[in-house]
């Protein structure tokens, strides 16, 4: 079953050996403070996907850089070109209204709606939402996958991440985010496929911050055994 790493999640990965199918790191405050870990990946994973800004503050701290055996793919966030001028969000969410690939809301009213979308083509970019397994989602749709199972996707700053125990903890931005960017784009996801078995997301975390109503949730392994053999047969 192909997975994806995204951010320090490549240490639980790496304790049960299991090589990801992808590595996805958009935030450079992350490429910043953990630059190594952005290395390992690379050297760990089967492929690697960074976006420009978080490759420049891996050669900030690592200037011999190079990604090894695994290929490395810039994926860059819709309207924040890494060279040139955004637009302004709301001209930038009318510009792509017609575009099949991009799935983008619009409001006169409210700027951070138009930040809010679903990209199928990640050529193209990807809508952040302020939180890496979002990416990693459109990006396993981009590759042609018809179900995401999302693990460990808490979205709760203050229940910590797993894999800095012992550590330092990095500032989480969660709770500033969650209302404004994080739900509402889930809840845009949800509802633009909500009517078709084209792409289906579940969560396998019963205590997740995400409301089953907008990802269905598998409480339990054997739910996740259930959903896979459907698929199979499918």
């Amino acid at each position: 079953m192909p997975m994806f790493a995204v951010n320090g999640s490549l240490a639980a990965f790496k304790a049960a050996d299991v090589r990801p199918y992808f590595y996805v790191c958009d935030d450079p405050n992350y490429g910043d403070a953990k630059s190594e870990v952005v290395i390992e990946a690379a050297e760990f994973s089967e492929n690697v996907a960074l976006s420009p800004s978080v490759l420049d503050q891996v050669l900030k701290h690592h200037e011999e850089f190079r990604p090894g055996n695994s290929p490395l793919y810039l994926v860059e966030r819709l309207n924040r070109p890494w060279h040139g001028r955004a637009m302004s969000d709301r001209r930038f969410s009318w510009s792509v209204r017609r575009d099949p690939d991009l799935m983008c809301r619009f409001s006169l009213w409210s700027k951070k709606a138009n930040r809010i979308g679903f990209s199928k083509n990640i050529e193209k970019g990807y809508f952040c939402a302020r939180t890496v397994p979002y990416v990693a989602i459109q990006l396993a749709y981009h590759l042609g996958f018809s179900h995401v199972v999302l693990v460990g996707v808490d979205l709760s700053s203050g229940a910590g991440r797993f894999y800095e125990e012992g550590e330092a903890p990095m500032r989480s931005a969660l709770d500033d985010d969650y209302e404004a960017l994080i739900l509402p784009s889930f809840k845009y996801m949800s509802r633009a496929f909500r009517r078709t078995s084209e792409f289906k997301v579940y969560n396998l975390f019963s205590s997740s911050r995400l409301p089953e109503s907008v990802i269905p949730r598998l409480e339990r392994l054997n739910d996740l055994d259930e959903l896979l053999k459907k698929i199979s047969l499918a």
